[in-house]
C-alpha cells in the first residue's frame, strides 16, 4: 500500500479556491462595493479541507482581522448578524449596479448580476443571529 502524497488533487483544487476567495476578500476589503465576509468564507472553507496550517495562516492575517470574526463566527456556529447580512447585500448589490451604471462589459455585468443573485439567495437561507457574540478567541 503506498502512502497518499501529501497535496492530492482535490487538495490542490481546494487551495486555489481558497486564495482566489481571499484574492476576492482583499478586493472586498480595498473596495467598500464588494463583500469580503462571503468570501472569507469559502477560503476558510477551502483551507480547513485541503491544509490546516494555510486555515491558521488566514485567520492571522491583519487586512482581514475586522471581518474575520464574521467569517470565523459563521465557520463556528452556521449563522451571522443581520447586519453582517446588510452589508453584503449592499456590497454585492452596489457593485452590479455600479458596473450597470458605467456601462462595463455584458459578461461582466451578468457574472455580477448573478453573484448579486447567489449572494441573496445564500444570505437568506444562512440562519440570522439576535445578537453578535463574534470575539475570535
Amino acid at each position: 500500500m503506498t502512502p497518499e502524497p501529501y497535496y492530492t488533487p482535490r487538495k490542490i483544487i481546494l487551495l486555489c479556491i481558497g486564495f482566489l476567495a481571499i484574492a476576492l476578500a482583499a478586493l472586498g476589503v480595498l473596495m467598500p462595493v464588494l463583500p469580503a465576509v462571503p468570501f472569507l468564507v469559502v477560503a476558510l472553507w477551502a483551507f480547513a479541507r485541503a491544509d490546516e496550517r494555510m486555515h491558521h495562516w488566514l485567520i492571522q492575517i491583519p487586512i482581514f482581522r475586522h471581518v474575520m470574526k464574521h467569517a470565523i463566527y459563521f465557520e463556528k456556529h452556521r449563522s451571522l448578524t443581520w447586519g453582517v447580512k446588510v452589508l453584503t447585500q449592499v456590497g454585492s448589490w452596489s457593485s452590479f449596479f455600479l458596473l450597470f451604471l458605467i456601462k462595463a462589459n455584458i459578461i461582466i455585468i451578468i457574472v455580477s448580476f448573478v453573484c448579486a443573485v447567489l449572494c441573496s439567495i445564500i444570505m437568506w437561507i444562512i440562519p440570522t443571529i439576535k445578537h453578535e457574540h463574534t470575539s475570535i478567541g
